[in-house]
């Protein structure tokens, strides 16, 4: 029995792994850009507080997309 819990869960794990890989960007129209203005504020608030930072996503600004080519 435990084998196959063990088995189930690594199966799990793997497939939502493979789910947060992908991308969820559905608009054609716009395009995801790192918001560094915000970085930098919040790294910069950080630092007159004596806090560290760690990004685990970085914060997304939604720009349009350059269509003409």
């Amino acid at each position: 029995m435990k084998t196959i819990a063990l088995l189930l869960s690594a199966v799990v794990l793997f497939l939502l792994g493979g789910c947060a890989g992908m991308s969820s960007n559905t608009g054609a129209q716009a395009q995801d850009n790192v918001d560094y203005e915000k970085v930098y504020l919040v790294e910069q608030w950080a630092k007159r507080n004596n806090a560290g930072v760690w990004w685990v996503n970085y914060p997304i600004k939604k720009v349009a997309a350059n269509t003409s080519q």
